[in-house]
């Protein structure tokens, strides 16, 4: 075993860690060198995609490679760094949302406290009130009683004076009259008396209230939104160092899949044709929906419905241009919005001559599909930077570094193109019948869904071969938008109908 050290922390080897024979041999399907033992062991399905390791390394030392991955390096860092002082800003954005969330307590309790003391005071107005109508209807009863008290009080002094009268017959008389008033007046006070209140002051509190009381348990609840903040930290000068030392082939015959998940987005939207889609930089998937809802979908990768995204018009596509924004294309409207991925404001409208179809972005820059015109270069801004001819039976596209990829659903061909429209190569199978939605891999191979056929292909990067990965049995019927995060390996694809499926791509 060999193993050559460069300065004092770079070793680089040279023999197989599993076999510990030399490396002689360059894989370009696994993108991995490896010795003889490997070759046999688990590379016998790869013989046409293997090179001598020497081939491999041919003229790497005269080649830009290691000065672009040096440069790559220094941009890294300055990209790095960039970002630990942002990070470093978070420490401080807490701080201050800390004293708002402070701020916003205070100002309900105020809010509570000076509503519950409106409401006290009410109470205690309306107390004192009742209090004293009582207490006055007490007195009058009182005075009432008083005065009958009085009255009997006279008719028995009077009756002691009927002794003092000589004559029988005036004592006899006197009796009668004194009797029957006396009799009235204890009649009225029995009938005083049966109006005598025992009064009892209490308080019924609101039910609502009291409810309230018992159903809160704490003021509120502190919670911290971790959102998914998409940096970009691509080198282009990496993939081209990587490019120039080789170029990794992989055969789709040795393409797999294995199922992940399936829904259906019927059960969010009742009204559904689904044209486009893409993956945003969380792993989720926004989906657009060419009908009068007017809505992009957003779901997570194992098909949980997130949100619901307002557009102004039907869309037809989308596509991810940066962290902060998408465009969407608008159909026969003949218009493309560019909107905050966030709230959905839109920030740019671009009208385009004809009906805008599929979208795509790379480098910042918007290929659009327009009817009649061909695909349209843009900035976000709108600005035209070139057209590039090709059929009005053209609707779906996908840009990738320094190609164009789309679809002719009449001709029932995918084609591949130069950035300026160049054709490199033209594919098609008697068994891609109407290809619509378009994605490619990490090594440009590509993925076509066939809205006829029901079916999936995926054809290798150079145009030449493909394969059949998906049918009618695996629940396709009329698929059109297909999208692949690189990132995770996992492919998507979404009937018309709005029935979605998963797959992992092995």
């Amino acid at each position: 075993m060999e193993d050559n050290r460069i300065g004092e922390n770079i070793t680089i080897k040279t023999a197989c860690d599993e076999h510990g024979s030399d490396l002689e041999s360059f894989c370009r399907t696994h993108d991995v060198a490896i010795c003889k033992t490997c070759l046999t062991s688990y590379h016998e399905n790869c013989s046409d995609f293997i090179i001598p390791l020497e081939e491999a390394a041919l003229n790497v030392k005269t080649s830009t490679a290691l000065d672009g991955v040096s440069a790559s390096i220094d941009g890294a860092l300055e990209k790095l760094q960039r970002v630990i002082e942002d990070c470093g800003m978070v420490s401080t954005n807490i701080e201050e949302q800390e004293k708002n969330v402070k701020k916003s307590v205070q100002n309900i309790r105020f809010t509570v406290n000076k509503r519950m003391d409106e409401l006290e005071e009410k109470l205690l107005t309306k107390l004192s009130e009742t209090c004293s109508n009582v207490k006055t209807k007490n007195v009058e009863f009182i005075t009432h009683l008083s005065r009958k008290n009085d009255e009997i009080k006279r008719l028995k002094k009077q009756t002691v004076q009927l002794k003092s009268f000589d004559s029988d017959r005036q004592v006899f008389l006197g009796t009668r009259q004194i009797d029957k008033i006396v009799h009235e007046e204890i009649e009225s006070v029995k009938v005083s008396l049966s109006s005598v209140r025992k009064y009892i002051v209490e308080i019924e509190v609101n039910q609502e209230l009291t409810s309230l009381l018992e159903n809160i348990n704490s003021f509120g609840q502190i919670k911290i939104q971790e959102k998914a903040v998409s940096i970009p930290f691509i080198f282009e000068n990496i993939d081209q160092a990587q490019t120039q030392l080789y170029k990794p082939v992989r055969s789709v015959h040795n393409t797999t899949f294995n199922f992940r998940s399936k829904f259906s987005l019927k059960e969010q939207i009742k009204n559904l044709e689904i044209t486009g889609a893409t993956t945003l930089p969380n792993g989720h998937v926004l989906i657009a929906n060419y009908t009068s809802d007017k809505v992009l979908i957003e779901c997570n990768d194992t098909g949980q419905h997130i949100r619901n995204i307002p557009v102004s018009g039907m869309a037809y596509d989308v596509t991810v241009i940066d962290g902060e924004s998408i465009a969407v294309s608008h159909g026969e409207s003949k218009r493309m919005d560019i909107l905050n991925i966030e709230n959905g404001t839109v920030m740019n409208t671009t009208d385009t001559k004809g009906s805008c179809w599929g979208v795509s972005c790379q480098d910042n820059r918007i290929y659009v599909l327009v009817e009649s015109e061909g695909i349209v270069a843009m900035d976000k801004a709108g600005k035209i930077m070139n057209t590039i001819k090709c059929n009005r039976s053209c609707f779906d596209i996908v840009a990738v570094k320094d190609k164009i990829y789309y679809t002719d659903y009449v001709e029932n061909t995918v084609h591949c193109c130069s950035m300026t429209g160049d054709e490199i190569w033209v594919f098609s199978d008697k068994y891609l019948v109407c290809p619509r939605g378009i994605s490619v891999d990490n090594i440009h191979n590509v993925f076509v869904a066939g809205l006829m056929s029901n079916n999936l292909f995926i054809i290798q990067n150079d145009g030449k071969v493909s394969k059949m990965l998906l049918t009618e049995s695996d629940g396709l019927n009329h698929p059109i938008p297909v999208c692949y995060n690189k990132n995770k390996k996992v492919l998507f694809v979404c009937n018309d109908s709005g029935d979605a499926i998963f797959y992992n791509i092995v």
